[in-house]
């Protein structure tokens, strides 16, 4: 039984010992080879495999810190894009607030506008040719101001409703361009419908210049505008941001002031030239509003 604890004590020492003595040899083995390498090189000035494997471990180190490098500065660069995003929406949301004051004052105006409408159509019963027909001026006016009114209420759904659509990554550009072009139509509808009052009250009128250049506009396509987003995103967002009005353009607006009692007074005048005022003076609104929206597009 000693000899056979004895030898089992000798067995697990010589493996001890051996497995010692193989990594000493690896390490020394491949410092010597690395140190062979060398020499062989210097001597003959040709590479080994080792050290072509040595340069390539270099290399393929060297890249993968550049490609980290150039990930951490997209990675900054796009929260930078997301801060600027971010308070870009903020204004939105409070220029949209300031508009809805705007908005209200505006409801005084038309309130006041339609008690007018009501005194000029006692003091002038008249008919015009409106759209090819004969109808009373109370007609064509209410018809003008009910088309433009229920244009402008599904404008303003349509807006608010696209928002969130239009918040989607790419497929948002699908919404926008729709929006878009639905915009551009209601545009086009107004400047037609004014146009068309106009000339019941002066036939020998022409169609405005300003009908022509919204009506003709044309909107990207989804592609187009998906393109021009990823060839320069940095030339795309300033001109979206350009194109917006600031508030301080928005409050600056103001509408002309009106001397009520003078302007009743002329009703004496004639039905006729005091309606062909009114509807130049209306005109002259809607060609301030839309410059102001289109001001910086121009």
């Amino acid at each position: 039984m000693k000899l056979i604890r004895w030898g089992w004590r000798l067995a697990l020492v010589a493996f001890f010992v051996l497995s010692i003595s193989l990594n000493v040899l690896m390490f020394i083995g491949g410092m010597a080879y690395s140190a062979a390498s060398s020499a062989f090189h210097a001597m003959t000035g040709i590479r080994t495999v080792a050290m072509q494997h040595a340069d390539e471990v270099a290399e393929l180190g060297s890249e993968l810190s550049q490609e980290r490098a150039a990930k951490r500065q997209a990675r900054s660069e796009l929260t930078d894009v997301t801060g600027d995003l971010a308070a870009e929406r903020a204004t939105t949301r409070k220029l949209r607030a300031d508009m809805g004051d705007m908005v209200e004052s505006l409801e005084v105006e038309r309130t006041t506008t339609r008690k007018l409408r009501s005194e000029l159509r006692e003091a002038a019963p008249a008919f015009v040719i409106y759209r090819g027909q004969k109808v009373a001026i109370k007609e064509a006016v209410d018809t003008t101001a009910e088309r433009i009114s229920r244009r402008a209420a599904a404008t303003s759904t349509r807006e608010i409703g696209s928002m969130a659509g239009e918040a989607i990554p790419y497929l948002g550009i699908a919404v926008v361009v729709g929006a878009t072009a639905l915009e551009l139509k209601d545009l086009c509808d107004t400047l037609k419908d004014m146009d068309e009052l106009r000339r019941a009250f002066d036939p020998d009128a022409t169609y405005s210049d300003e009908r022509q250049t919204v009506c003709a506009q044309r909107v990207p396509t989804r592609e187009e505008l998906w393109e021009i987003a990823k060839a320069s995103p940095g030339n795309a967002w300033n001109s979206a941001r350009n194109a917006i009005p600031t508030l301080e353009e928005v409050k600056s607006y103001e509408l002309p002031d009106v001397d009520w009692s003078g302007y009743y007074s002329r009703i004496s005048d004639g039905a006729g030239g005091l309606w062909g005022r009114t509807i130049e003076g209306a005109s002259g609104l809607v060609d301030d509003t839309k410059g102001l929206i289109w001001s910086d597009t121009e």
